[in-house]
């Protein structure tokens, strides 16, 4: 692996820390980990420092070459808002399907609300294909 020159491991859906020893691989010219689940600090050496931050966007690292604080606090903050956007997805996909299943199930149980909903459709589609 030291004498790999080009590394694209983009949107992958990688997880966890990158390896130290990546920062160690002297003849590496193009890097590539945006767009993964990566966190933490990125490993200190001459290679990683030098590529440009759009190497790793879209992930939760800090350290250079990116602007990000990499305090205790930082990396914590980071990963705090991480897990508020999956709780939000969790969430509303939960509701999302409370919600159909209500639904489905009264049209399913209440024949007067059935007939009363397809013939709303029923009603509707006729309007859409007369006017024209």
């Amino acid at each position: 692996m030291k004498q790999l020159e080009s590394l694209d491991l983009s949107r992958n859906s990688l997880w966890g820390r990158i390896p130290s020893s990546l920062a160690f691989i002297s003849g590496l010219g193009y890097l590539d980990l945006s767009y993964n689940n990566l966190t933490g600090r990125i490993p200190e050496g001459t290679q990683l420092q030098s590529f440009n931050a759009s190497s790793f966007a879209g992930n939760h690292l800090c350290g250079l070459p990116l602007t990000s604080n990499c305090s205790e606090g930082g990396i914590k903050e980071m990963n705090e808002k991480a897990a508020e956007i999956e709780w939000f997805y969790v969430v509303f996909s939960l509701s999302y399907a409370v919600g159909f299943s209500v639904v489905c199930t009264t049209l399913v149980s209440k024949k007067a609300w059935r007939d009363a909903y397809f013939g709303f459709l029923e009603r509707m589609w006729i309007r859409l294909t007369t006017s024209t």
